[in-house]
């Protein structure tokens, strides 16, 4: 209670005034979502439904699978099925007494470990069709036609089913709304479309290659990240070609929901008490991270799900069905190594962690060795070493790198520089100020506001670890199972790097450490731990819109394709930009520029200027004027170019493609500052349609002997005719005193948007030079001087061209 009380007091002392991130649409969304789980509610308890508590939780999933998107939702959910089914199919050759009991964890990791070995190596092939995968995903479903797997598993899902209805059956209402209030909450972020920066310059990428070309390039001259370890990239790019849309939302969904069922099970097999492990899933479900990760295609929120498996696998305690446990604990380990560099140290551990187990189980497998097949279980074991390494080998035969770029001081790749890659951002040292630091100064570690990291992990972790270890009640398999990877994989990640989002695979076990305090109270004392886990529930609820830059929009606002649309181009315009050149392209080779690289879901071949595209980046800095800028755009026969004419052009190589773009460029969309240029070898002819020079009379107020004084009060030059054209040149000429204020570039257009542009002043003469699309539907725009910051500005010149159609 009192290292709860501290943080009210320690939020005022770290910040200036005490914070508060929610807005008026984030709160009208939120009581949005309140009002309508109340009102189905009250509905059920007027009825006195029997089955309220089912169809609250049913009623959230639904929900939940409709603003994700229902052919994205239903395609994760045939990936897990079908993984089930044939994980199932596959142990039963290694565990035949299995054939009664569900295991379904072990049967989806197996499964999933056989699918990464055989997508893997398909998608090297030009062969990667719907119609293909479609076959592959139903493939395990004939395993029913035969009437002992089919009777085995009809058995085995009643039983699980009737035992899981009976449960939720005997849980508190109450307890049922406050836990769909508040993860149903949650869950409403994987409604956003995928914004992610990470997500549109590589993640994407994948599915984008193999639904377009039907195989994956691996081309790591345009990106170096294309032979990392690619697992879950994999798994996406799969489900969204069965979906035919980016299944993102939908997978995030379907293994956020496995991941809390895991926490829920995992903790109620310790516990025993259904309230309190309630309280241990609300506490990890209300961590604010989980929120980008649901609308990321990053690979923690899988990580997290595999290591949660697996210590939940090693505590089940039946003992016949060892060799199952062996082989799942093996596919664990496997798509762990598969998924992310990191996840062969969480692999490692979890491998050490079964050690005692299989110490523990081992003579039943001497004992039931002819049920055991050494076969089976060697092929098995085969595969899933396969999935495991696969990508390291390639990424060695390709690059000459097995970790490329990772090590490459060591590796000596040519593809990279000879260092050894490091993000320099979010070295902060190994150090217990830093570990303070992730939650009173997050923003120095994750890419968020401050005090949203969950300060249950920073308070409670330490006395759960301490009350697990002490406790009589757990025996010391069950300890290590949980310490192990908890401690070991916490360390060595935050040692390396001390960014948040590389500690989330251990949070859902945190959790549940945190869980073991109920182990060491009882009566009063009881009651006020779960008052204090309730106030921290509370605290990241109250924090939880500041773990995201654009989490001041509300979840409900993607609900729909159309809202989800509109909401790229808010958020990620450059993507938005893409999605256009999709529709009225083909295949064309587009430049992106460093600010607006979200070309990931480009039908066509993408090229960046920015530090993951290394050769490109050095030929792009080494651009003085606008004929290396020609010679650069020949060589890589770029078609198009998307840029952020926002970003400032004092640097050499900007200033020289915005003169390219200006005499070869003709625009032709923009969504806010992003802007997309169709190139011409030609140089474009735009025709003069108003000058400020020969239209002296009609600006006879603002006439000096040297040109025209522009001052804070916007004017109006002139009304220009567009003419019917989709392009416009603006070129202007000033003078300033000082190199303090802007001259501001304007141009109101009958129809929305502006064109509007600070042009920083310069002490002497400046001269600047944009060529801008015409919005859709404008026939004509009032053209405004005005000065900003300073009294005013002298213009010598200003002329706008258009091109006739």
């Amino acid at each position: 209670m009192l290292l709860a009380a501290s943080i009210p007091a320690l939020v005022a002392h770290y910040s200036e005034s005490f914070p508060f991130y929610w807005n008026i649409s984030l709160l009208s969304d939120l009581y949005s979502w309140a009002g309508m789980l109340l009102t189905l509610a009250a509905l059920l308890k007027f009825t006195r439904y029997k089955y309220s508590n089912h169809v609250l939780i049913g009623g959230l999933f639904l929900f939940a699978a409709l603003g994700t998107g229902p052919q994205e939702t239903l395609s994760a959910l045939l990936f897990i099925s079908s993984s089930y089914i044939l994980g199932r199919w596959a142990l039963g050759f290694v565990s035949p007494a299995d054939e009664t009991k569900t295991h379904s964890l072990r049967a989806i990791l197996v499964g999933i470990t056989l699918y990464i070995a055989l997508f893997s190596t398909l998608i090297h092939f030009p062969i990667n069709t719907r119609l293909l995968y479609f076959g592959i995903l139903f493939a395990p479903f004939l395993a029913l036609t035969q009437p002992s797997f089919r009777r085995g598993l009809s058995s085995a899902l009643r039983s699980r089913i009737s035992s899981g209805s009976d449960l939720i059956q005997r849980l508190s209402f109450r307890s049922v709304i406050v836990c769909t209030f508040i993860i149903g909450y949650v869950l409403q972020f994987a409604f956003f479309p995928s914004i992610g920066s990470d997500d549109n310059v590589l993640h994407l990428r994948m599915w984008t290659e193999l639904a377009n070309t039907r195989a994956f390039s691996f081309n790591i001259q345009q990106q170096i990240w294309s032979v990392a370890p690619f697992a879950f990239d994999l798994l996406h790019s799969i489900v969204s070609i069965i979906a035919n849309a980016d299944a993102r939302g939908g997978l995030n969904l379907t293994f956020t929901t496995l991941l809390i069922y895991t926490v829920w099970s995992l903790t109620r097999s310790l516990l025993k008490n259904s309230s309190d492990s309630l309280l241990v899933v609300l506490l990890f479900c209300s961590t604010p991270i989980i929120a980008p990760l649901l609308i990321y295609l990053q690979t923690e929120l899988f990580l997290a799900f595999l290591a949660t498996s697996a210590v939940k696998i090693l505590l089940e305690p039946e003992t016949d069905a060892a060799a199952s446990k062996l082989i799942a604990i093996v596919s664990v380990a496997a798509l762990c190594s598969a998924t992310k560099l990191p996840g062969m140290v969480l692999g490692a551990l979890l491998i050490a962690a079964y050690i005692p187990v299989f110490l523990k189980e081992k003579d039943h497998f001497a004992l039931q060795k002819s049920e055991h097949p050494v076969l089976a279980c060697t092929v098995l074991i085969g595969i899933s070493s396969f999935s495991a390494l696969q990508s390291y080998g390639f990424s060695w035969i390709t690059s000459g790198n097995p970790f490329f770029p990772l090590y490459n001081e060591i590796f000596k790749s040519p593809y990279y520089p000879l260092v050894n890659f490091a993000d320099p951002l979010y070295q902060k040292g190994f150090t217990l100020q830093s570990f303070w630091a992730l939650f009173y100064n997050t923003s120095k570690h994750y890419e968020s506001l401050n005090f949203v990291a969950g300060f249950q992990y920073l308070y409670l972790l330490p006395l759960g670890l301490m009350t697990l270890i002490a406790s009589r009640r757990l025996n010391n398999s069950i300890k290590f199972a949980l310490v192990l990877p908890t401690v070991g994989f916490g360390l060595v990640m935050f040692s390396a790097t001390q960014y948040w989002r590389y500690l989330f695979p251990i949070l859902p076990l945190a959790s549940v450490v945190l869980g073991c305090l109920m182990l060491a109270v009882s009566g009063t004392a009881k009651r006020v731990t779960r008052w204090v886990f309730m106030f921290f529930i509370a605290v990241n609820i109250y924090f939880l819109p500041g773990i995201a830059w654009f989490l001041t929009t509300p979840a409900q606002d993607a609900f729909t394709d159309v809202e989800k649309s509109s909401l790229t181009e808010q958020l990620a315009p450059s993507k938005a930009i893409t999605a256009y050149l999709n529709s009225n392209t083909n295949n064309p080779v587009v430049l992106y520029d460093v600010s607006a690289s979200f070309g990931a879901t480009l039908r066509g071949q993408p090229i960046y200027i920015s530090w993951y595209s290394p050769s490109q980046t050095r030929a792009f800095g080494l651009v003085k004027n606008t004929d290396d800028i020609a010679a650069i755009i020949e060589k890589w026969k770029v078609q198009y170019v998307i840029w952020n004419s926002s970003f400032a052009t004092s640097l050499p190589n900007r200033q020289a493609m915005l003169g390219y773009l200006t005499m070869h460029g003709q625009p032709v969309y923009q969504l806010g500052p992003i802007i997309l240029y169709k190139l011409s070898k030609d140089k474009i002819d735009y025709q003069t349609v108003y000058n400020l020079r020969n239209q002296s009379d009609s600006v006879k107020d603002i006439a000096t002997s040297q040109g025209f004084t522009a001052d804070t009060t916007p004017k109006v030059v002139s009304t220009i005719d567009t003419q019917n054209s989709r392009s416009a040149k603006y070129e202007v000429t000033f003078e300033c005193s000082s190199n303090t204020g802007s001259f501001i570039a304007q141009i109101n257009w009958n129809v929305q948007p502006v064109y509007y542009k600070l042009i920083p002043c310069s002490q002497g003469r400046v001269t600047f030079s944009e060529t801008l699309p015409i919005p859709v539907g404008a026939t004509s725009g009032n053209v405004y001087i005005t000065a900003r910051d300073r009294d005013t500005v002298n213009v010598v010149d200003l002329t706008v061209g258009v091109v006739r159609p």
